[in-house]
């Protein structure tokens, strides 16, 4: 399941903000070889209380209730507001894996005290008991953080109040980073997560140390909701 963005062909039009993901495509195969496009499962049309066009990075295809589920992050703000944007999540249903999803709520995700969930990077996790929970990072840079809570049964609420786990949020160079996408999953007792983390400047002290660009960095803890360890651990730098 991917995101789809059709504003990156030369001379076809700009993506400013990136406001142009506005669909998800499925992709099946075989043999990993060859690929089987089954064309927009869902799109930002599906969703009607949003102002802007993009959908960001979400996913979909989570079996549940002899149906599939969606979560997906949805831009707010009309795209004429020249900004990245503010993101609510919102969850859609289908009978088959390959969709098409429709909304299932008819408005956002929701926490148990009624608030609308903003953030971006929602994907379900299990923890081994049969437990679905819903994981997302924010969508504010300065607020970054991995959030979490267990889903009801139909998969379209929230069961518990939101967990905020603390993870490392700074460079070698004390710079704060920007995270994206976290994914929690257990090993052996241990719990793993992983996470984008996007360095963009560093300061003249640490200049040349540091390189621009997209690491994979990963925490450790021994429960689900931590505490993770704070020692930034990276599990793949940014290439050239």
């Amino acid at each position: 399941f991917t995101t789809h963005d059709p504003f990156t062909v030369e001379f076809e039009t700009d993506n400013n903000y990136w406001a142009g993901m506005y669909d998800y495509h499925a992709y099946s195969t075989t043999d990993f070889d060859h690929w089987v496009d089954h064309g927009s499962i869902l799109s930002t049309h599906d969703l009607t209380w949003h102002a802007g066009t993009a959908l960001w990075d979400g996913n979909a295809g989570i079996p549940a209730n002899g149906k599939f589920y969606a979560y997906v992050p949805a831009r707010v703000a009309p795209d004429a507001e020249k900004d990245d944007g503010s993101f609510r999540l919102g969850v859609l249903i289908a009978d088959k894996i390959e969709g098409p999803y429709k909304d299932a709520l008819g408005h956002a995700m929701t926490t148990t005290d009624g608030n609308e969930i903003a953030g971006l990077s929602p994907t379900v996790i299990h923890d081994g008991k049969n437990n679905a929970y819903l994981v997302w990072g924010h969508d504010d840079m300065a607020q970054a953080a991995v959030r979490m809570a267990r889903l009801a049964p139909d998969m379209v609420h929230l069961a518990e109040p939101v967990h905020e786990i603390a993870i490392p949020l700074k460079d070698s160079c004390e710079e704060r980073e920007w995270l994206e996408s976290p994914i929690p999953f257990e090993h052996d007792g241990t719990w793993f997560l992983t996470y984008i983390a996007t360095h963009f400047t560093s300061p003249k002290s640490c200049s040349g140390k540091i390189a621009n660009g997209f690491y994979i960095r990963y925490a450790t803890s021994k429960n689900i909701f931590g505490p993770f360890d704070q020692e930034l651990k990276t599990l793949m730098l940014p290439s050239a």
